[in-house]
């Protein structure tokens, strides 16, 4: 979820725009006409979520990694494949809080229509990806079948 921000936010390929300032920023910037002090609040809300988000994705990549590794060996238990799965799910559910605590943080940078809008278009962005992924997952398990 934390990656998807960056790209839900981001409109362009390119990683930096040609102010020198992070994609998502300058697209968010654009696209909601923020004045400087929204982007410069912008800006440090942004900065204090990103090692934030750079370490559970890391965190949540490991015990994806923990999983296969577990569903790889013959002799792994459904109890211990399950606590596994567990564990992943409870850390995509923290990733998910987060990245909605994030877009509520950011929204509240800007001015209360211009927060509104960027609120309902990134929920609806994440809730879009969050069903997409998740109906990608049950529909490749339903074609195994």
């Amino acid at each position: 979820y934390c990656l998807y921000f960056g790209w839900a936010t981001s409109k362009t390929d390119a990683l930096v725009s040609a102010e020198g300032q992070p994609a998502a920023l300058a697209w968010v910037k654009t696209e909601f006409g923020l004045s400087e002090a929204e982007f410069d609040s912008l800006e440090e809300t942004n900065a204090a979520y990103q090692p934030r988000c750079e370490a559970m994705c890391m965190e949540l990549s490991r015990e994806r990694e923990a999983l296969a590794s577990l569903v790889g060996k013959p002799t792994a238990t459904a109890a211990e494949i399950a606590a596994a799965q567990e564990k992943v799910n409870a850390m995509e559910q923290r990733c998910f809080r987060m990245t909605l605590d994030h877009i509520y943080d950011v929204s509240q940078a800007m001015e209360s229509e211009k927060g509104a809008r960027y609120r309902k278009h990134m929920i609806t962005e994440l809730m879009g990806y969050r069903i997409g992924h998740h109906e990608l997952l049950s529909g490749s398990a339903n074609d195994e079948r």
